[in-house]
């Protein structure tokens, strides 16, 4: 039977959908453990695909899924109201790194569609040009997500369908398998010489709109910066007005002891990105930035039907409960 259905999957999806680590056909899940088709019982260490900071099915949640089920499953953020985005827009600014700023929110459906708004704000704000990214992030499928993911894959299907022309890659800080010739010097100090003399190579450097990057990378391989890196490059980035955006897809909600992985890095960035833990298993993301920046183009630029459900912002609210 279990090949069966993994064949079936091969035969009816679209591999770009998907990939295969561990051949488990889940029936049911609880807390950390997954138990498949046959009643085998495994502890699932992806938290599934980084998205369950509760874990599987907890009582809270379950009880907010069965309330909404019968009373609201969905109505239109688009066009409409509804009092639980209203409560989960408050709680993002309230825990948002950047303190004492005039906030706004953007709402998606993953972390893609937050990066993705992110860029195209951060470009219609500035009207500038360039984005920098660095090597072996990865920040979504979106065409300009994606053109600002420097991981192999990202690269590959950049090379087949293009996206963003004007996007800087930068060497990411790696002290464990350093990328660069870091020679005498201190890992921080031949970083941040890498990463001024990428920008300053331009004739303009004004011409950048952005930076978007990850705390600690992901997919590049759990790569966690030194401490002193960022505060070292955030100089450079207001010297010539460069936009930061903070991909807290995966690192925030407390993966590593802080609201967000920035906090432990002590510099406050211009957008920040939620995507993953936040709604527990179900589609929500957001970004978090300057009301200007978040102003940036007109009703209806870049949105989705779904985004806003009622249920799942009162869960994403629920988690950060």
């Amino acid at each position: 039977m279990s090949y069966d259905i993994i064949n079936w999957y091969k035969h009816l999806f679209s591999r770009v959908n998907r990939t295969t680590f561990t051949p488990i056909i889940a029936k049911e899940a609880q807390n950390s453990y997954v138990i498949d088709h046959e009643g085998v019982k495994y502890i699932d260490l992806t938290s599934s695909g980084a998205t369950l900071n509760l874990g599987y099915n907890p009582p809270r949640i379950s009880k907010i899924i069965n309330e909404y089920s019968r009373k609201l499953t969905h109505f239109t953020f688009l066009y409409g109201f509804n009092i639980e985005c209203l409560d989960l827009a408050k709680k993002l600014i309230e825990i948002a790194p950047q303190v004492g700023i005039d906030l706004k929110v953007y709402l998606g459906l993953s972390g893609s569609d937050a990066n993705e708004a992110s860029l195209i704000l951060a470009k219609a704000f500035s009207n500038r040009r360039y984005i920098l990214a660095f090597t072996e992030g990865f920040h979504g499928c979106g065409l300009g997500s994606n053109s600002a993911s420097g991981i192999r894959l990202s690269r590959i299907v950049y090379s087949k369908v293009g996206g963003l022309n004007d996007v800087l890659f930068i060497p990411y800080p790696d002290c464990y398998r350093p990328k660069i010739d870091v020679g005498n010097k201190s890992c921080t100090k031949a970083y941040v010489e890498v990463f001024k003399a990428v920008i300053e190579s331009l004739t303009y450097p004004e011409d950048i709109a952005a930076l978007i990057f990850e705390p600690i990378q992901g997919d590049g391989g759990i790569v966690v910066p030194p401490k002193d890196y960022f505060s070292n490059i955030w100089g450079i980035l207001k010297k010539y007005g460069i936009l930061t955006i903070d991909d807290e897809v995966q690192t925030c909600l407390g993966r590593t002891g802080h609201w967000f992985a920035i906090e432990e890095f002590n510099v406050t960035p211009d957008i920040v990105t939620l995507g993953k833990p936040l709604g527990n298993g179900l589609p929500i993301s957001a970004a978090v930035g300057p009301r200007d920046v978040m102003d940036a183009l007109p009703n209806m630029a870049y949105t989705f039907s779904y985004v806003g459900n009622p249920m799942i912002c009162r869960i994403a609210r629920e988690v950060i409960d």
